[in-house]
């Protein structure tokens, strides 16, 4: 009994809450994806960066 209490009170406070509309959830899901994109070659770089450090010193 106490778990249908609970999913009743889910569905309750599920419906206050003020969900984003689809213009914001579209332009917020751009935004990551481009900020993940530019963290992606970042690292990148810096790996290829070290790599070639490593390298060098690995061969001095």
């Amino acid at each position: 009994m106490k778990a249908v209490k609970f999913f009743k009170e889910v569905k309750l406070e599920a419906k206050k809450v003020s969900w984003a509309g689809f213009a914001q959830t579209r332009m917020l899901t751009i935004i990551v994806a481009i900020i993940s994109v530019l963290i992606a070659g970042y690292l990148l770089l810096v790996d290829n960066i070290l790599q070639t450090v490593i390298d060098f010193i690995v061969k001095f």
